[in-house]
This record gives structure tokens, sequence and C-alpha cells, in this order.
């Protein structure tokens, strides 16, 4: 205190005000007031563009304090799970799976389908599975009324109580209790929140029906999960993959028309390493072609760039660069002056950055740009936002990941038509955010056709197999015209000792 000179403390009341403030003012819980000092020393650079405010996040006062109260339990919660204190989770989750909002109207009989509903051709059901199975049918309707402003509802009581639901389905399933499970989904599927979880139900709950030894109704939830509009593309092809294997005669005599895209196997390289290690739950180190310590990827690399395999230049992005990119090409749309997106002057992106409701506002402006991709303009558009806009935070971009000239021969490589497929699917927040691959490789072939190819490779080591936003992205980008391949590094056989 003698260095310090006089102290104040602030009360806990002041201090909840002050915290209550910040959350109102930035709206999440990573941003304080030290952001305006290290904006206000040039620290940080944040983009410029106009604050259009037509209405409140919180209609009253009340709204705001329910609210809190949500993300309390919800974190709160969180912290139980991961402490493994199912028991403990349960009872504190139990009161918000009986709540009217998300389970009193869960019933077949308060819910009545439409007579067009069961799709055309579909094997006929029993009287008792029928009701039920048609109305999964409807679920993927509920998405189609949200309003224009739908990305704020994550702000509402509701939205983050169907989060907890969420996780309280999990513990249903733990408890093998799938009838109650799919009485829940069903009502989280009703509600008009957690838009990015949809796929993820869509899927818990056509699985919880085949346990239950509900076929027919299993396969059901998956269709209509393939046809509800807010799926993630790597959710989608998860459900559309579950259709074709469950798609047998009797239940379908004939197979979707995605069948054979979603099942293709990706072509596949293997290379063998040497390994430092071999246990399990650990990543896989190997000794490089250098003879340094590597990983799967650095030895992936070091493959390719042998020019016996092509010679190639690479990158471990595992999706930065195509976000970098994205955000480079799309910068003025993604800053674009749209009502009720951007709230402070803050922000990296606006509100409703990755939803539907992003392509939706703009749909026009992006229109235009991925028009421009297609014609070979990708390298003039950045170049020109580099040049304006170099060290301004935007999500997703890393100004440090590579030079410009890099970044634009990389742009070259992907091609106008794979560049612009790329652009739309993370345009329309569909993406689910994970699963791109983990190399990008690019090259200049010096030739009759003087032609720059690109290749992205998901690398896979000797106990890893691919998750399904992985086979969703390698699906994607290959059904826009890019190379893609999994290269899996393979143990030589351990021999056995002598003696």
């Amino acid at each position: 205190l003698e260095v310090a000179g006089p102290c104040v403390r602030l009360g806990e009341t002041c201090d909840e005000a002050l915290a209550r403030a910040q959350r109102l003012f930035f709206l999440n819980h990573h941003q304080d007031l030290s952001t305006f000092l290290l904006a206000d020393v040039g620290a940080l650079k944040y983009a410029r563009y106009q604050l259009l405010r037509t209405r409140p996040v919180f209609a009253t006062r009340d709204c705001l304090l329910k609210y809190e109260e949500a993300c309390k339990t919800h974190d709160k919660l969180v912290e139980l799970l991961e402490k493994g204190a199912s028991d403990e989770a349960w009872d504190l989750v139990q009161p918000f799976m009986h709540s009217h909002a998300y389970y009193g109207h869960l019933g077949p009989d308060t819910l009545q389908p439409q007579s067009n509903a069961r799709s055309a051709g579909a094997e006929p059901l029993s009287a008792a599975s029928c009701s039920a199975a048609e109305n999964d049918q409807h679920l993927e309707d509920v998405p189609k009324s949200r309003t224009s402003l739908s990305y704020l509802n994550r702000y509402t009581s509701e939205y983050v109580h169907a989060r907890i639901v969420g996780k309280g389905v999990a513990l249903l399933e733990q408890r093998r209790d799938y009838r109650e499970a799919v009485r829940v989904l069903r009502g989280l599927l009703l509600s008009d929140y957690c838009q990015a979880k949809r796929g993820c139900w869509w899927i818990r709950l056509s699985l919880d029906l085949k346990w239950l030894g509900d076929k027919e109704g299993s396969i059901r939830a998956a269709e209509a999960g393939v046809r509800d509009p807010t799926v993630a593309w790597g959710e989608l092809v998860a459900l559309q993959r579950r259709v074709v294997n469950l798609a047998k005669p009797p239940l379908r005599w004939k197979k979707p028309p995605y069948a054979d895209a979603v099942m293709q196997a990706p072509s596949q390289v293997v290379i063998e390493g040497r390994p430092l290690n071999r246990e399990v739950g650990k990543k896989s180190r190997f000794v490089g072609l250098d003879d340094e310590v590597c990983t799967v990827e650095d030895l992936a690399l070091q493959h390719y760039a042998q020019m016996e395999h092509g010679g190639w230049r690479g990158i471990h992005c595992e999706g930065s660069i195509f976000r970098t990119l994205y955000g480079l090409l799309f910068w003025d749309i993604i800053f674009a002056p749209v009502p009720d997106v951007f709230l402070h002057p803050f922000q990296t992106c606006p509100m409703d950055y990755g939803t539907r409701a992003f392509a939706e506002a703009r749909c026009q402006l992006i229109d235009v740009r991925l028009e421009e991709l297609r014609h070979g303009q990708a390298s003039a558009i950045i170049s020109s936002c580099w040049e304006v806009h170099h060290g301004e935070l935007c999500s997703g971009v890393n100004w440090n990941l590579l030079s410009l000239e890099d970044i634009c021969d990389v742009a070259s490589s992907l091609g106008g038509s794979g560049l612009a497929s790329i652009c739309s699917l993370f345009a329309w927040g569909t993406t689910g955010g994970s699963g791109l691959p983990d190399l990008l490789l690019w090259r200049d072939d010096v030739g009759e056709t003087a032609e720059v190819r690109a290749k992205l490779v998901e690398v896979k080591g000797p106990r890893d197999t691919l998750s399904e936003d992985q086979r969703a992205w390698l699906t994607a980008l290959d059904m826009a015209g890019l190379c893609v391949e999994v290269c899996k590094v393979h143990e030589p056989a351990r021999h056995a000792k002598r003696g």
C-alpha cells in the first residue's frame, strides 16, 4: 500500500452492475472495458461499419434477468458434466425436461399431421407408429417460420433452456431411457431455437428410434432431417448416409438420388512412417524424412513435397486458409450496412455471421461475388482488400498465415468454380464450422497447359478414422471439382523379440 497508495474496492453490487453493463454493451463474456483502451492505443484494429439498430436485444429488464439466470444454470450444468457428476447434472436439468415449453406438448395426440404428410409411395405404417412418424415429417417445417432476426434468439432464456434440454437428452440416453429421449427431441425440433443443433437432434432422434425397434420411424426421422434446410452440411451428409444405410427392402425399394455421391469413398494414399509412440489416445509422433521428430501432418507434407510424389507446396491449415480466403473475398459483404447486425464498434463479424440469416439478408451481393469468383477475379479482390484492410480484425482472417503472393497463388490454384463453391458453403452457414481437410497443397505445373493445380488432403494416423464432418467436406469439395484424398500413415508391424 505504501507503493500503490490508497486503493478502493468495489462492493459486490457495484461489481455486478459493471459486469452487467459490459455484457449489455458487448453481448459476450470475453470483451470488457479494456477493449476501449486497446482500440484507442492501436493494439486492436477493428473494421469500420455502420451501426444500424432498429430494436433492442432484450425487450425488457425481466428478459435480461431471465437470460442471465439461464446462463448461470447452463454454466453450472457444463461444469457438472465435465466433472462426470451425471447424477447431480440430472437433478439440475430435470425441471427443464418437464417444462411445458419443451415437454408438455410432445405427445402425438397434440400434433396432428396434415393429410399429405406421408411421403409418396411409402409403405403403410401401423396405427401405433403412424402418428409419431408423420409428426417427424412436420418438424422440418418449423424453421421456415423464423423471422429475419432469429439470430438474436441466442440472447433469450428459451434458447439457453433449449441447450440445457439438449444436454439432458444425452443424460436420458446414458440411462437408456430412449422413449423419453425421443419425446424430448421431438419437442426440441418443434421449438424455434438452437438452429445449429437441429442436425444433431435429427441424428439422435433417428438413432433412438432404432434403439426402440422402430426402423420405419428411424428412417423417416433421417429423411425429414435431410429435408430440413437449416441442417449444417456435415450433419446433412451424416443423415443422408444414414438414410442410405437404412433404406433397404422392405422399408424402401429405391435408392435415394444422393446415394452414390455420399457413399463414395474418397481416394486414399498410404505412406509408411517410423513411429516414436504407439499409444492409443495420444497423438502419434514419427521420425520424419529429415530424421527429425514430426506429426502425421508434417510427415504427409514431406511426402508430397518429394518430386516423385508431385513436388507440392503445402500448408497444414485445418481450414484456416479457407476461412482467411473467405474473409478476404467477402470482406465488403461481411461488413455491409445491414440493420441490427452491428450493435457496437468492436465486432469482428456481424451478429448473423455463420447463420442462414446472413446470406438471406445479402443474397444479391453474394450472388454477384460468386459470379466474379467464377470469372477469375479472386486475386484482384484479395489484393484490393489486403491493401485497404490489412491488420484489421475479421472473424476467421489470419493476416500472418501466408504472404499476399502465396494467398493469391492458392486462390488461383483452387480455380474460380471451386473457390466459389467453398465460399457459398461458408456464406450460407451450412458448414458446421469443422471438418475441413488438414492440408492444402498447390503447385504450378510447367508444361503444355501450364495449369495451376491444388489438392486437399485429410491426414489420418494409424488409429484414426474419418468423422462425418470430414466426410461431408471431402464430398462437397469433390463435387466442386477439386482434387481431394485421404493420406493414411501406416505403422510397420512390430517384430517379435527373439531369445
